[in-house]
Protein backbone atom coordinates (compact mmCIF):
# COMPACT_ATOMS: atom_id res chain seq x y z
CA UNK A 1 0.00 0.00 0.00
CA UNK A 2 1.31 3.53 -0.49
CA UNK A 3 2.33 4.87 2.63
CA UNK A 4 0.91 8.69 2.62
CA UNK A 5 1.99 10.95 5.31
CA UNK A 6 2.89 10.20 8.28
CA UNK A 7 1.17 10.49 11.47
CA UNK A 8 2.80 13.97 12.60
CA UNK A 9 2.48 15.57 9.12
CA UNK A 10 -1.68 14.35 9.16
CA UNK A 11 -1.93 15.86 12.42
CA UNK A 12 0.06 19.16 11.48
CA UNK A 13 -2.23 19.58 8.53
CA UNK A 14 -5.52 18.77 10.52
CA UNK A 15 -4.71 21.55 12.76
CA UNK A 16 -3.80 23.92 10.47
CA UNK A 17 -6.77 23.44 8.26
CA UNK A 18 -8.95 24.46 11.24
CA UNK A 19 -7.36 27.85 11.22
CA UNK A 20 -8.22 28.16 7.06
CA UNK A 21 -11.74 26.43 6.95
CA UNK A 22 -14.73 28.44 6.69
CA UNK A 23 -18.18 27.38 5.82
CA UNK A 24 -20.96 29.23 4.13
CA UNK A 25 -25.04 29.11 3.72
CA UNK A 26 -25.94 30.97 0.71
CA UNK A 27 -28.88 31.87 -1.49
CA UNK A 28 -27.68 30.75 -4.83
CA UNK A 29 -29.80 34.25 -5.95
CA UNK A 30 -27.25 35.95 -3.56
CA UNK A 31 -24.00 34.28 -5.65
CA UNK A 32 -22.37 35.26 -9.31
CA UNK A 33 -19.51 34.16 -11.11
CA UNK A 34 -17.15 36.60 -11.91
CA UNK A 35 -13.86 36.42 -14.08
CA UNK A 36 -10.37 37.47 -13.00
CA UNK A 37 -7.73 37.67 -14.91
CA UNK A 38 -4.88 35.86 -12.88
CA UNK A 39 -0.87 34.76 -13.65
CA UNK A 40 -1.05 30.93 -14.67
CA UNK A 41 1.35 28.56 -13.34
CA UNK A 42 3.64 29.19 -16.53
CA UNK A 43 3.32 33.04 -16.27
CA UNK A 44 1.20 33.69 -18.38
CA UNK A 45 -2.09 35.57 -18.08
CA UNK A 46 -5.31 33.68 -17.87
CA UNK A 47 -9.08 34.09 -16.49
CA UNK A 48 -10.52 32.78 -14.16
CA UNK A 49 -13.89 31.88 -12.79
CA UNK A 50 -14.95 32.71 -9.04
CA UNK A 51 -18.38 32.40 -6.78
CA UNK A 52 -18.47 36.37 -5.27
CA UNK A 53 -21.47 38.07 -3.39
CA UNK A 54 -24.19 39.87 -4.95
CA UNK A 55 -24.46 41.73 -2.10
CA UNK A 56 -22.98 42.11 1.38
CA UNK A 57 -19.52 40.97 2.58
CA UNK A 58 -19.91 37.88 4.56
CA UNK A 59 -19.01 35.71 1.13
CA UNK A 60 -15.53 35.97 0.01
CA UNK A 61 -14.74 36.15 -3.79
CA UNK A 62 -13.03 33.10 -4.31
CA UNK A 63 -12.18 30.51 -7.30
CA UNK A 64 -12.99 27.03 -7.18
CA UNK A 65 -11.14 23.31 -6.60
CA UNK A 66 -11.91 21.35 -9.38
CA UNK A 67 -14.25 19.13 -7.46
CA UNK A 68 -16.25 22.01 -6.57
CA UNK A 69 -16.51 22.98 -10.57
CA UNK A 70 -17.70 19.34 -10.40
CA UNK A 71 -20.50 19.41 -8.00
CA UNK A 72 -21.50 22.94 -9.67
CA UNK A 73 -21.69 21.34 -12.57
CA UNK A 74 -24.06 18.42 -11.10
CA UNK A 75 -26.34 20.71 -9.63
CA UNK A 76 -27.24 23.53 -12.52
CA UNK A 77 -27.86 20.66 -14.36
CA UNK A 78 -24.93 21.23 -16.69
CA UNK A 79 -22.84 18.74 -18.71
CA UNK A 80 -19.52 17.95 -17.39
CA UNK A 81 -17.70 18.44 -20.84
CA UNK A 82 -19.57 21.54 -21.46
CA UNK A 83 -18.65 22.36 -18.61
CA UNK A 84 -15.00 21.88 -18.65
CA UNK A 85 -14.67 23.52 -22.33
CA UNK A 86 -16.57 26.52 -21.51
CA UNK A 87 -14.14 26.72 -18.37
CA UNK A 88 -11.10 26.22 -20.68
CA UNK A 89 -12.01 28.48 -23.94
CA UNK A 90 -14.82 30.62 -23.06
CA UNK A 91 -14.96 31.49 -19.44
CA UNK A 92 -17.50 34.51 -19.77
CA UNK A 93 -19.70 32.11 -21.34
CA UNK A 94 -19.69 30.06 -18.41
CA UNK A 95 -20.05 32.43 -16.12
CA UNK A 96 -23.18 33.43 -17.85
CA UNK A 97 -24.47 30.27 -18.20
CA UNK A 98 -23.51 29.40 -14.16
CA UNK A 99 -24.94 33.01 -13.33
CA UNK A 100 -28.64 32.05 -15.21
CA UNK A 101 -29.46 28.62 -13.27
CA UNK A 102 -28.19 30.39 -10.01
CA UNK A 103 -31.33 32.89 -10.57
CA UNK A 104 -33.34 30.20 -11.96
CA UNK A 105 -32.95 27.63 -9.45
CA UNK A 106 -32.65 30.20 -6.37
CA UNK A 107 -31.78 27.16 -3.55
CA UNK A 108 -29.74 27.60 -0.40
CA UNK A 109 -26.44 25.74 -0.73
CA UNK A 110 -23.45 25.10 1.46
CA UNK A 111 -20.05 26.29 0.44
CA UNK A 112 -17.09 25.34 1.86
CA UNK A 113 -14.16 27.15 1.70
CA UNK A 114 -10.30 26.24 2.53
CA UNK A 115 -7.42 28.34 2.04
CA UNK A 116 -9.39 30.86 -0.16
CA UNK A 117 -11.00 28.26 -2.29
CA UNK A 118 -14.55 26.88 -2.61
CA UNK A 119 -13.36 23.41 -2.31
CA UNK A 120 -17.22 22.57 -1.98
CA UNK A 121 -20.64 22.96 -3.52
CA UNK A 122 -23.59 21.09 -1.14
CA UNK A 123 -26.95 20.65 -0.30
CA UNK A 124 -27.66 22.82 2.75
CA UNK A 125 -29.23 19.59 3.94
CA UNK A 126 -25.31 19.00 4.22
CA UNK A 127 -23.98 17.54 7.85
CA UNK A 128 -20.40 18.33 8.64
CA UNK A 129 -18.69 15.58 9.96
CA UNK A 130 -14.70 17.05 9.97
CA UNK A 131 -11.94 15.05 9.50
CA UNK A 132 -10.17 16.65 12.35
CA UNK A 133 -12.58 14.87 14.75
CA UNK A 134 -12.51 11.80 13.20
CA UNK A 135 -8.39 11.88 13.74
CA UNK A 136 -9.38 13.40 17.17
CA UNK A 137 -11.17 9.97 17.96
CA UNK A 138 -9.66 7.13 16.20
CA UNK A 139 -6.00 8.29 17.05
CA UNK A 140 -6.21 7.48 20.86
CA UNK A 141 -8.76 4.58 20.75
CA UNK A 142 -6.06 2.67 18.16
CA UNK A 143 -3.14 3.74 20.31
CA UNK A 144 -5.13 2.59 23.81
CA UNK A 145 -5.85 -0.72 22.53
CA UNK A 146 -1.99 -2.02 21.69
CA UNK A 147 -0.87 -3.90 19.28
CA UNK A 148 -2.06 -1.60 16.47
CA UNK A 149 -0.18 -0.16 13.69
CA UNK A 150 -0.71 2.91 11.84
CA UNK A 151 0.61 1.84 8.61
CA UNK A 152 -0.81 4.30 5.95
CA UNK A 153 -3.02 8.01 6.37
CA UNK A 154 -2.99 10.56 3.58
CA UNK A 155 -5.56 13.67 3.30
CA UNK A 156 -6.66 13.99 -0.27
CA UNK A 157 -8.17 16.85 -1.85
CA UNK A 158 -11.56 14.88 -1.32
CA UNK A 159 -10.87 12.52 1.79
CA UNK A 160 -9.05 11.46 5.14
CA UNK A 161 -7.37 7.99 5.07
CA UNK A 162 -6.52 6.38 8.07
CA UNK A 163 -5.00 2.75 7.31
CA UNK A 164 -4.08 0.50 10.78
CA UNK A 165 -3.05 -2.81 11.07
CA UNK A 166 -3.45 -5.49 14.20
CA UNK A 167 0.53 -6.57 14.91
CA UNK A 168 -0.43 -9.05 18.16
CA UNK A 169 -1.48 -12.10 18.28
CA UNK A 170 -5.61 -12.24 19.02
CA UNK A 171 -8.07 -14.71 20.45
CA UNK A 172 -5.94 -17.86 18.93
CA UNK A 173 -5.82 -16.25 15.32
CA UNK A 174 -1.87 -15.14 14.89
CA UNK A 175 -0.74 -12.99 12.07
CA UNK A 176 1.54 -15.76 11.21
CA UNK A 177 -1.90 -17.61 10.57
CA UNK A 178 -1.13 -19.94 7.76
CA UNK A 179 -3.78 -20.17 5.20
CA UNK A 180 -3.44 -23.02 2.54
CA UNK A 181 -3.60 -21.23 -1.14
CA UNK A 182 -3.80 -23.83 -4.12
CA UNK A 183 -1.54 -22.68 -6.75
CA UNK A 184 -1.09 -24.87 -9.88
CA UNK A 185 -1.95 -27.98 -8.06
CA UNK A 186 0.31 -27.36 -4.66
CA UNK A 187 -0.27 -26.18 -1.34
CA UNK A 188 1.69 -22.86 -0.11
CA UNK A 189 1.38 -20.58 2.36
CA UNK A 190 0.88 -16.87 2.89
CA UNK A 191 0.68 -14.28 5.53
CA UNK A 192 -2.59 -12.83 6.09
CA UNK A 193 -2.90 -9.48 8.84
CA UNK A 194 -5.69 -7.52 9.95
CA UNK A 195 -6.05 -3.88 8.70
CA UNK A 196 -9.11 -1.64 9.63
CA UNK A 197 -9.42 1.40 6.99
CA UNK A 198 -11.02 4.32 8.37
CA UNK A 199 -12.24 7.13 5.88
CA UNK A 200 -14.21 10.37 5.49
CA UNK A 201 -14.84 13.21 3.09
CA UNK A 202 -15.23 16.64 3.85
CA UNK A 203 -16.74 17.46 0.25
CA UNK A 204 -19.66 15.33 -0.12
CA UNK A 205 -17.62 12.59 -1.97
CA UNK A 206 -18.65 9.33 0.04
CA UNK A 207 -19.76 8.53 3.58
CA UNK A 208 -17.80 8.75 6.84
CA UNK A 209 -16.64 4.81 7.16
CA UNK A 210 -14.85 1.87 8.66
CA UNK A 211 -13.90 -0.92 6.17
CA UNK A 212 -11.85 -4.06 6.86
CA UNK A 213 -8.83 -5.13 4.99
CA UNK A 214 -6.55 -7.90 4.51
CA UNK A 215 -2.44 -6.85 4.48
CA UNK A 216 -0.09 -9.46 2.88
CA UNK A 217 2.94 -9.75 4.61
CA UNK A 218 5.72 -9.91 2.75
CA UNK A 219 4.82 -7.42 -0.06
CA UNK A 220 2.70 -5.36 1.91
CA UNK A 221 -0.69 -5.61 -0.29
CA UNK A 222 -3.78 -4.40 0.74
CA UNK A 223 -7.14 -5.73 0.03
CA UNK A 224 -10.00 -3.63 1.78
CA UNK A 225 -13.02 -6.01 2.43
CA UNK A 226 -16.75 -5.12 2.97
CA UNK A 227 -17.97 -2.10 4.65
CA UNK A 228 -18.70 -1.85 8.40
CA UNK A 229 -19.73 1.26 8.74
CA UNK A 230 -21.52 4.21 6.49
CA UNK A 231 -22.56 7.48 7.80
CA UNK A 232 -24.12 9.99 4.80
CA UNK A 233 -23.54 13.27 5.91
CA UNK A 234 -27.32 14.10 5.64
CA UNK A 235 -28.66 15.96 8.39
CA UNK A 236 -31.50 18.75 8.81
CA UNK A 237 -31.86 21.99 6.56
CA UNK A 238 -29.75 24.95 7.53
CA UNK A 239 -30.34 26.72 10.91
CA UNK A 240 -30.56 30.42 9.55
CA UNK A 241 -32.81 32.42 10.56
CA UNK A 242 -33.94 32.87 6.67
CA UNK A 243 -33.80 36.39 6.46
CA UNK A 244 -30.28 36.42 5.29
CA UNK A 245 -28.98 35.75 1.77
CA UNK A 246 -25.38 34.86 2.60
CA UNK A 247 -24.40 33.66 6.27
CA UNK A 248 -21.83 31.37 7.52
CA UNK A 249 -22.53 28.22 8.48
CA UNK A 250 -22.78 27.64 12.08
CA UNK A 251 -23.58 24.53 14.30
CA UNK A 252 -26.21 24.62 16.67
CA UNK A 253 -26.34 22.75 19.89
CA UNK A 254 -28.56 19.65 18.58
CA UNK A 255 -26.31 19.43 16.03
CA UNK A 256 -23.63 19.56 18.44
CA UNK A 257 -25.21 16.72 20.53
CA UNK A 258 -26.03 14.42 17.52
CA UNK A 259 -22.59 15.36 16.49
CA UNK A 260 -21.03 14.08 19.85
CA UNK A 261 -23.64 10.69 20.08
CA UNK A 262 -22.38 10.08 16.14
CA UNK A 263 -18.33 9.73 17.11
CA UNK A 264 -19.53 8.04 20.49
CA UNK A 265 -20.72 5.48 18.32
CA UNK A 266 -17.99 5.42 15.50
CA UNK A 267 -15.27 5.01 18.21
CA UNK A 268 -17.41 2.00 19.86
CA UNK A 269 -17.18 0.31 16.80
CA UNK A 270 -13.77 0.61 15.87
CA UNK A 271 -12.59 -0.60 19.60
CA UNK A 272 -14.75 -3.49 18.41
CA UNK A 273 -13.70 -3.57 14.31
CA UNK A 274 -10.45 -5.62 15.25
CA UNK A 275 -12.60 -8.54 17.10
CA UNK A 276 -10.82 -12.15 16.15
CA UNK A 277 -14.30 -12.82 14.53
CA UNK A 278 -14.21 -10.07 11.59
CA UNK A 279 -10.61 -11.18 11.36
CA UNK A 280 -11.67 -15.13 10.75
CA UNK A 281 -14.95 -14.14 8.09
CA UNK A 282 -12.15 -12.16 5.97
CA UNK A 283 -9.60 -15.37 5.85
CA UNK A 284 -12.58 -17.73 5.17
CA UNK A 285 -13.42 -15.21 2.16
CA UNK A 286 -9.40 -15.55 1.12
CA UNK A 287 -9.19 -19.53 1.63
CA UNK A 288 -12.15 -19.60 -0.55
CA UNK A 289 -10.92 -17.27 -3.16
CA UNK A 290 -7.76 -19.28 -3.11
CA UNK A 291 -9.45 -22.49 -3.57
CA UNK A 292 -11.35 -21.20 -6.67
CA UNK A 293 -9.43 -21.45 -9.72
CA UNK A 294 -9.27 -19.05 -13.39
CA UNK A 295 -10.63 -22.06 -15.86
CA UNK A 296 -9.62 -19.70 -19.22
CA UNK A 297 -5.79 -20.23 -20.10
CA UNK A 298 -6.24 -16.58 -21.69
CA UNK A 299 -5.01 -14.34 -19.06
CA UNK A 300 -5.24 -11.48 -21.12
CA UNK A 301 -8.49 -11.60 -21.82
CA UNK A 302 -9.71 -12.33 -18.43
CA UNK A 303 -7.95 -9.42 -17.31
CA UNK A 304 -9.78 -7.69 -20.32
CA UNK A 305 -12.91 -8.91 -18.52
CA UNK A 306 -12.06 -7.47 -15.64
CA UNK A 307 -10.71 -3.99 -17.30
CA UNK A 308 -13.65 -3.86 -19.05
CA UNK A 309 -15.99 -4.61 -16.08
CA UNK A 310 -14.30 -1.81 -13.55
CA UNK A 311 -13.05 0.36 -16.26
CA UNK A 312 -9.37 0.28 -15.89
CA UNK A 313 -7.29 1.76 -17.60
CA UNK A 314 -4.86 0.21 -20.03
CA UNK A 315 -1.94 0.53 -17.93
CA UNK A 316 -3.68 -0.76 -14.72
CA UNK A 317 -4.88 -3.81 -16.91
CA UNK A 318 -1.28 -4.15 -18.23
CA UNK A 319 -0.09 -4.35 -14.62
CA UNK A 320 -2.45 -6.95 -13.41
CA UNK A 321 -1.57 -8.96 -15.78
CA UNK A 322 2.12 -8.41 -15.15
CA UNK A 323 1.89 -9.38 -11.56
CA UNK A 324 -0.68 -12.23 -12.65
CA UNK A 325 1.32 -14.16 -14.60
CA UNK A 326 4.60 -13.52 -12.08
CA UNK A 327 2.78 -14.43 -9.17
CA UNK A 328 1.96 -18.18 -10.90
CA UNK A 329 -1.34 -17.91 -8.63
CA UNK A 330 -4.37 -18.70 -10.90
CA UNK A 331 -6.72 -18.62 -8.59
CA UNK A 332 -9.32 -15.54 -7.78
CA UNK A 333 -7.39 -15.00 -5.28
CA UNK A 334 -4.48 -14.46 -7.14
CA UNK A 335 -5.96 -12.15 -9.45
CA UNK A 336 -7.23 -10.12 -6.63
CA UNK A 337 -3.32 -10.17 -5.30
CA UNK A 338 -2.33 -8.71 -8.92
CA UNK A 339 -5.25 -6.20 -8.87
CA UNK A 340 -3.98 -4.85 -5.04
CA UNK A 341 -0.09 -5.23 -6.32
CA UNK A 342 -0.71 -2.83 -8.75
CA UNK A 343 -2.28 -0.04 -6.81
CA UNK A 344 1.10 0.78 -5.73
CA UNK A 345 2.12 1.32 -8.75
CA UNK A 346 -0.48 4.18 -9.75
CA UNK A 347 -0.38 7.92 -9.68
CA UNK A 348 -2.10 9.13 -6.40
CA UNK A 349 -3.23 7.77 -2.89
CA UNK A 350 -6.84 8.18 -3.82
CA UNK A 351 -6.58 5.70 -7.34
CA UNK A 352 -4.68 3.12 -5.60
CA UNK A 353 -7.20 2.95 -2.68
CA UNK A 354 -9.60 2.17 -5.13
CA UNK A 355 -8.07 -0.25 -6.80
CA UNK A 356 -7.32 -2.05 -3.44
CA UNK A 357 -11.08 -2.25 -2.26
CA UNK A 358 -11.37 -3.60 -6.08
CA UNK A 359 -9.29 -6.16 -5.17
CA UNK A 360 -11.80 -6.97 -2.07
CA UNK A 361 -14.54 -6.91 -4.69
CA UNK A 362 -13.02 -9.38 -6.65
CA UNK A 363 -13.11 -11.83 -3.79
CA UNK A 364 -16.83 -11.47 -3.05
CA UNK A 365 -18.05 -11.66 -6.99
CA UNK A 366 -21.27 -13.19 -7.04
CA UNK A 367 -20.77 -16.58 -8.61
CA UNK A 368 -22.06 -16.08 -11.77
CA UNK A 369 -19.84 -13.15 -12.14
CA UNK A 370 -16.93 -14.42 -11.64
CA UNK A 371 -17.27 -17.35 -13.64
CA UNK A 372 -17.90 -15.08 -16.90
CA UNK A 373 -14.60 -13.56 -15.81
CA UNK A 374 -12.95 -16.70 -14.99
CA UNK A 375 -13.99 -18.38 -18.25
CA UNK A 376 -12.38 -15.43 -20.38
CA UNK A 377 -16.27 -14.69 -21.29
CA UNK A 378 -16.89 -18.27 -22.91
Amino acid sequence: MKTGRTLQDLAGELERQIDSKRDYKAQTKALEMVTQVVRADDGKPATEVRFAPKTGTAFPEVPLTPWAHGQVAQDLGIPKPYYDRMQKDAPHLLAENVNTWLDAENRTRLVRTLDGRARAWLSDRYRPLDNFDLAHVALPILSGLGGIQVESSELTDTRLYIKSRLTREEAGITLTHATAMVKAGRSVSELLGMVVILRNSEVGHGAVGLEFGLWVQGCTNLLISNAALRKYHVGRAGNGNGNEDIEEFLTDETRRLDDRAFWAKFGDTLRGAFAPANFKRMLEKAQAAANTPIESTDLPKVVELTRAQYALTEAEAGGILKYLAQGGDMSQWGLAQAITRTSQDVDGYERATELERLGGAIIELPKAEWTRISEGGQ
